[in-house]
């Protein structure tokens, strides 16, 4: 069975409790039933039968392949078809477990997602100030003054957060999920969310997250998965377009904007360094995330050497209290010995100076 579900409002969804939706193009099944009927698939084809341009055309292929109805591109050869309908294909996709699943999680999570919960008064502060700007700002935390410090999320790029012991980096977390969440729409920003201590489920519900909190880390792989799939797919259309990254796409008129999507990982028992799979995934979104406008925040320990060589190439880094001069000299700094409190962090920019702030 395809690991995609087919359902009435022209989704598909991952087979699996949990895993990521996309949104499928309108043409989506004339499409399916036109390569059907032709035993193949190309770009030409579905340009010229429906009328549209080449990019849509490549993205509906990229469709029809992941559900499994299309065989994997071979260069210029057309795709082949590997379904006997378009029938068949729907009805693999319907197991009674998927479709139950699919009508009842939607209102299980609305249920949950309560906004008023989230919004404190500095982060509403910074809703009023930026809602409106079409910069997206990444609120990081308080200064001395008890005024919010935010960075446009382009300029902060990827971001580590070290936890040691007893910080409270997913109460900053938490509130930098707030004030994003409250300020921007989820037609400008997606989230995936993942925390092994369940610490940020109150933003189950939010419209911006494209699958609910993970909490588990084997689902966080998949998730991981898509998203490389997802930096992928967006290069390929950018070289399509002639344009180099996502600014200068979503810069070009008459062409649906793309999202920023950000990845948040709170890994607070350290497990996600000891996940050969996530760190590879890691990795390469952290080579070409940001051209694909994909941005990561990893909250994890220093707690294996792989991860520690891996954090050198984040941009950007929250670092709290540190207890060893070993830590000290992996994060490359002396400071986050004077802290005082587990709200306390030092947030060190790509670019800037580096600033002590609290939660």
């Amino acid at each position: 069975m395809s690991k995609y579900v087919l359902t009435d409002n022209g989704i598909i969804e991952v087979n699996e409790v949990g895993l990521i939706p996309f949104e499928v193009d309108e043409c989506f099944e004339e499409a399916a039933r036109l390569c059907i009927a032709e035993g193949a698939g190309s770009a030409s084809l579905l340009q010229r039968r429906l009328e549209i341009g080449y990019a849509r055309a490549a993205r509906l292929l990229d469709q029809l392949e992941e559900v499994g109805i299309l065989s994997p591109s071979e260069g210029n050869k057309p795709r082949q078809v590997v379904v006997s309908s378009f029938e068949e294909f729907a009805k693999d996709q319907r197991s009674p477990r998927t479709v139950d699943y699919i009508e009842k999680r939607p209102e299980a999570i609305k249920a949950e997602w309560n906004p008023n919960k989230l919004t404190k008064p500095p982060m509403a502060e910074f809703q009023k100030e930026f809602q409106n700007q079409r910069e997206t700002r990444l609120p990081v935390g308080m200064n001395s003054k008890k005024k919010i410090v935010s960075i446009p999320l382009n300029e902060a790029g990827q971001v580590y957060v070290f936890n040691s012991p007893l910080c409270k980096s997913s109460e900053m977390i938490r509130g930098m999920l707030d004030g994003l969440v409250n300020t921007y729409s989820p037609d400008d920003l997606k989230l995936i969310v993942s925390d092994d201590l369940r610490l940020l489920v109150a933003v189950n519900g939010a419209p911006h997250l494209l699958t609910p909190v993970i909490t588990d880390q084997s689902r966080l792989k998949n998730a991981l998965s898509w998203t490389e799939g997802e930096q992928e797919r967006r290069i390929r259309l950018f070289e399509e377009m002639g344009v180099d990254g996502f600014v200068k796409y979503n810069d070009l008129t008459g062409f649906l904007k793309l999202p920023r999507i950000l990845c948040v990982i709170c890994s607070k028992s350290g497990g996600i360094a000891n996940d050969e799979d996530s760190l590879v995934s890691i990795e390469r979104l952290l080579n070409s995330g940001l051209t694909a406008g994909i941005h990561m925040i990893v909250s994890a320990p220093l707690m294996e050497k792989r991860f520690a060589k891996l954090m050198l190439g984040f941009t950007t880094k929250i670092v709290f209290k540190t207890f060893s001069t070993v830590q000290a000299d992996m994060l490359g700094t002396d400071d986050a010995f004077e802290l005082e409190s587990p709200e306390e962090f030092l947030f060190i920019p790509a670019y800037g100076k580096v600033e002590k702030l609290s939660i």
